[in-house]
């Protein structure tokens, strides 16, 4: 159990940067919720008080939010187009009528990204950068968990790189623009231009005081539930993926399946099988719609919806599955590992995050399924969490020209035929997909409504110590009120 706490502390470090208490105590307001006016970060029912939710679903009403990408939040699940949630690329369609942002860069020809990886980059990026607006690169490399600090030091020096790399998850998203590391992208970024126009609705999402401060090149498909077809065979039990045709795939579907999963393999008289692990819990929290939060930086206030009634479903779902029904593994670190050994029939994963080590045995002899998260048989559709990949143009940039140049690049790659096409071909050499199974990975993007998450630190490792550990989840809240308190109080020191 210790050794399990200590992989789960680690990895914990790794999704969010765990930082000092210092300086003047910014408070976390448990009353305030979030109208549909203000409610920029994602698409939730806010409740009245904290921990209840409203009856109406109060879809944002962003005012800086195009007309197209407003109604777009409001189609039903069945009519949902590549659009309006911003995927402008699984589910196969490309970009074909590019029109260039036209940039001023000043004299500059260099291009200074700080990130933690060299493939923030690529031959291809910097071949079609040179060749479209005659730019190089050069990047500044440091540690994952020393970003933030990195970029303080360096714009405080006087030395700023041009963007920063923005990280998945993670408090920078408000501190960098809190603390002015960043800046606001409008003076530099033509909206106009196609490469943005299915990306309206996540940029309308992601402001911060009435500005965009992300430069946004990918958004995500969502998690789905991967699953082993020989499994559902062997039990007899109909597979996610038919069911959801069905439009019989819901938490109560799931329940009552997850039972039937559960096997002794080896006739030792213990379960050594169980239907589902939970690797990544959250996930599953978000198909109710709901998100953790978002922080009020005029206030200097973190807005919580933890105590939300949806939330609490969710939680107290997953935590009977794991221990009281125990059809389920609290599996947030070995979840992979359970699936490649065939001691789980399903397991939750994000978009990109399938590892061949882990699935292409099964997907090569033909037996890997995929499906949505099941629905909450609450909610009035199907709701997936989704994220953005982007840079930041930091304060002091000498080149942010450039900066949305190498984004416009990336992001063009992202949108290419050529490019989906090498991206789905590499799913199936490299994971054993199917043309089924890409079809079974777009299908949130063609029949879900997204919701956006930019405080998950309010919230998520709440909730991977309330599954590992068996705790209840009002409970769970109490013991890590201080630490979210910790993350808000760096943020406004």
């Amino acid at each position: 159990m210790k050794g399990k706490m200590k992989r789960i502390t680690a990895l914990l470090l790794a999704l969010f940067l765990v930082l000092s208490v210092a300086g003047c105590k910014a408070k976390v307001d448990p009353n305030k919720t979030l109208s549909g006016d203000d409610a920029t970060e994602s698409t939730d029912d806010w409740g009245d008080t904290w921990g209840e939710s409203s009856e109406e679903n109060n879809e944002s009403k962003d005012d800086s939010t195009s007309e197209s990408s407003k109604s777009a939040t409001s189609k039903s699940t069945t009519s949902k187009s590549t659009s309006s949630s911003g995927q402008f690329n699984y589910d196969g369609k490309s970009n074909t009528d590019i029109t260039w942002p036209k940039l001023d860069f000043k004299g500059q020809k260099k291009v200074k990204i700080l990130t933690f990886a060299e493939s923030t980059t690529s031959k291809e990026i910097n071949d079609e950068l040179k060749s479209r607006y005659d730019q190089t690169v050069e990047l500044v490399i440091t540690e994952y968990s020393d970003i933030s600090t990195r970029l303080a030091s360096l714009v405080m020096s006087g030395d700023s790189p041009d963007m920063c790399v923005a990280l998945p998850d993670s408090i920078d998203f408000y501190s960098f623009a809190y603390k002015n590391l960043a800046q606001p992208i409008e003076p530099y970024v033509d909206f106009k231009s196609s490469l943005y126009r299915d990306m309206q609705w996540y940029y309308g999402k992601t402001k911060l005081n009435g500005s965009n401060y992300m430069l946004i090149y990918d958004v995500s498909s969502g998690p789905m539930i991967v699953y082993n077809k020989k499994i559902f065979r062997d039990c007899g039990v109909e597979e996610p993926w038919s069911l959801y045709k069905k439009g019989q795939w819901n938490w109560d579907k799931m329940k009552e399946i997850g039972p039937l999963l559960c096997a002794d393999t080896n006739g030792d008289g213990t379960m050594d099988r169980r239907a589902l692990a939970f690797n990544q819990p959250q996930y599953f929290m978000y198909s109710t719609g709901q998100s953790f939060g978002k922080l009020d930086l005029e206030n200097k206030k973190a807005v919580t919806n933890v105590k939300n009634k949806s939330i609490a479903r969710a939680a107290n779902y997953m935590l009977d599955a794991c221990w009281k029904d125990q059809w389920a593994y609290d599996a947030v670190v070995t979840a992979q590992e359970k699936f490649r050994n065939e001691t789980v029939a399903m397991f939750v994963n994000a978009d990109g995050g399938l590892n061949a080590g882990d699935v292409a045995a099964i997907g090569k002899r033909g037996d890997l399924g995929l499906a949505p998260l099941p629905k909450d048989p609450q909610a009035d559709k199907l709701f997936y969490w989704s994220y953005v990949s982007g840079f930041y143009i930091a304060k002091g940039a000498k080149n942010p020209a450039g900066a949305v140049a190498f984004n416009a690049v990336r992001s063009y790659l992202r949108q290419s035929s050529e490019e989906i096409k090498k991206y789905n071909t590499k799913l199936k050499s490299e994971l054993g997909f199917t043309d089924l199974n890409l079809e079974q990975l777009y299908e949130n993007t063609k029949a879900g409504t997204p919701v956006m998450e930019m405080a998950s630190f309010l919230g998520t490792t709440t909730l991977w110590k309330s599954i590992n550990q068996g705790t209840p989840w009002t409970t769970q809240i109490a013991e890590e009120e201080w630490t979210i308190q910790k993350y808000v109080d760096d943020i406004f020191k």
